[in-house]
């Protein structure tokens, strides 16, 4: 995540973020990153009708867009920089912006691909250690936050098409309701805590 965060913050910070909150289209996404149209400039707006959701939903969902605005930069870093590197440790995004050979006309699904292939276990340990405040491995994290992670690509192909059993989805969707919407469900208690921005 350091990687990540560097190219957007820092001494070395080639890329900047601006994160607001509008509306989405109607669109049920939490979230969304997309070119701001100024180089080297990506936004994240949450979208105005995110429900009275804990912090921990909200850091999810946050840390996913930030996936989304860093693999933006690699294709700046690619197409425009000239770095004909910057995709080979995600497969999923060389097969789509320099092969060709996705399976998918639309990049929001390659890189939806490439957070499943290469960022849950990352992402689930940022998320628990964002929770708990106690440091945690890269592949360390418990269930809970791998669900979590896993539960910010809801809705996708990446999802759909993972080795995720029914019974596990049906786990991620119910955790993942109840910290969107800040309410016990069943068996799961609500783990974050309220955030109102």
């Amino acid at each position: 995540m350091a990687e990540i965060l560097g190219k957007f913050n820092g001494p070395n910070a080639k890329y900047k973020i601006n994160i607001s909150i509008g509306s989405l289209g109607g669109d049920a996404d939490l979230a969304r990153t997309s070119n701001s149209g100024i180089p080297r400039t990506y936004n994240i707006v949450f979208n105005e009708n995110y429900p009275n959701a804990t912090s921990l939903s909200k850091a999810t969902s946050l840390i996913h867009e930030y996936i989304h605005a860093y693999f933006n930069t690699l294709y700046d870093d690619w197409k425009n920089n000239g770095n004909i590197h910057a995709y080979d440790e995600y497969p999923p995004l060389k097969a789509f912006y320099i092969d060709g050979t996705y399976s998918s006309p639309y990049s929001k699904d390659a890189h939806h691909d490439a957070i499943a292939s290469s960022f849950i276990n990352l992402m689930a340990a940022t998320i628990q250690e964002y929770n708990t405040n106690m440091p945690v491995a890269v592949g360390a994290a418990d269930q809970f936050y791998i669900d979590m992670a896993w539960s910010s690509l809801q809705g996708t192909p990446a999802y759909n098409n993972s080795n995720l059993t029914e019974e596990a989805k049906d786990r991620i969707g119910s955790q993942r309701a109840v910290e969107t919407y800040n309410k016990p469900r069943g068996i799961y208690p609500v783990v974050g805590t309220p955030c109102n921005n």
